[in-house]
């Protein structure tokens, strides 16, 4: 920066700290720069150049407000020195650009933070919409899942081995059925069966609930008698198996076996322990005529052990076919 030519008439000591000082700006020691500044104006406040000075420093460490405070400053001294006036309106533009920016920046970050609120909240919704399903599910679960079907082999056609007369069909994919009600249904192969479409276990009871298509012969008794039996000794902790049988979607024929009540028979010599005392033969030979009563087919000793029968089309039932064996 030169020196106005005024500074001549300045003492040798005040031309030194004045060169002093802008050298040091030039090398960026800024503080001493300053202070030398500062000194030259605690002598001489009205020392154009010092001010022009401490005006170039502000400026290069970005501290604009102050550089234009010492640039308006130096600028009201009379005359002014060359290019203060300049540097004052520099100044102004930088500032002016700055605030722009500023208010920019400001803008900016107030649409995002309205963003980033608005996109917590969707999140926040959309987890409250998801948890209150899961929880209606819990309490309201579907009606309309499809339940697996299981097709038997019949063991008075098949002709081959008992293990394969005993093999299961699953129709329904396995990705629809819980694998417990898999378990369950798989377990239950017994070869007279011909379509058990759903089983089921109360925990709270340990009552284990099959649900099957009637017969086409109307021996709904023998057929509930051989599944029950069937369903305790695949069970062991079941207490009691509910039957169902269907008829084309409506409910024809619902009964209890209790284990007590088998049990007690079984000690007696009423029954033989096993659903297979059923003649297959028998059952595959029935009247052309179906009927909607057990009559028309063979009575199965393990019928007496039914309670509880429910059976659609009469107007009443008893609450128990009979008591066991030993009664």
């Amino acid at each position: 920066m030169s020196i106005d030519p005024g500074t001549a008439s300045l003492s040798e000591e005040r031309i030194n700290k004045l060169a002093k000082a802008n050298l040091c700006r030039l090398r960026g020691e800024y503080d001493r720069a300053e202070v030398l500044c500062v000194e030259i104006l605690q002598t001489n406040p009205d020392k154009v150049e010092a001010m022009a000075i401490l005006g170039d420093i502000c400026a290069e460490r970005n501290e604009l407000d102050k550089a234009r405070h010492w640039y308006s400053m130096a600028a009201d001294i009379k005359p002014p020195l060359p290019g203060v006036v300049d540097k004052l309106h520099q100044m102004d533009r930088r500032i002016q650009k700055e605030e722009q920016t500023h208010s920019a920046v400001v803008s900016i970050r107030a649409a995002y933070s309205r963003q980033k609120t608005a996109t917590w909240v969707a999140v926040g919704a959309a987890m409250i919409a998801l948890t209150a399903a899961v929880l209606s599910g819990m309490r309201h679960p579907a009606k309309n899942v499809r339940l697996p079907t299981v097709v038997l082999a019949d063991s008075a056609s098949s002709g081959s081995s008992t293990s394969q007369s005993k093999s299961a069909l699953i129709q329904t994919p396995i990705s629809v059925v819980p694998s417990p009600e898999l378990t369950l249904l798989t377990k239950l192969d017994r070869p007279e069966v011909k379509q058990v479409t759903m089983v089921l276990m109360d925990p709270r009871s340990n009552t284990l609930v099959i649900v099957a298509n009637g017969p086409s012969d109307g021996s709904y008794s023998t057929m509930a008698a051989s599944l029950g039996v069937d369903g305790l000794q695949s069970f062991e902790n079941a207490s009691m198996v509910t039957i169902r049988l269907m008829d084309q979607g409506s409910l024809s024929f619902t009964a209890d076996l209790k284990r007590s009540d088998y049990t007690k028979a079984s000690s007696a010599g009423g029954t033989t322990g096993t659903a297979n005392t059923q003649n297959s033969s028998t059952s595959n030979s029935s009247s052309s005529s179906s009927t909607n009563s057990d009559s028309a087919s063979p009575a199965s000793p393990l019928n007496p052990l039914l309670s509880n029968v429910w059976q659609a089309g009469q107007t009443q039932q008893a609450n128990s076919l009979s008591q066991n064996s030993g009664s």
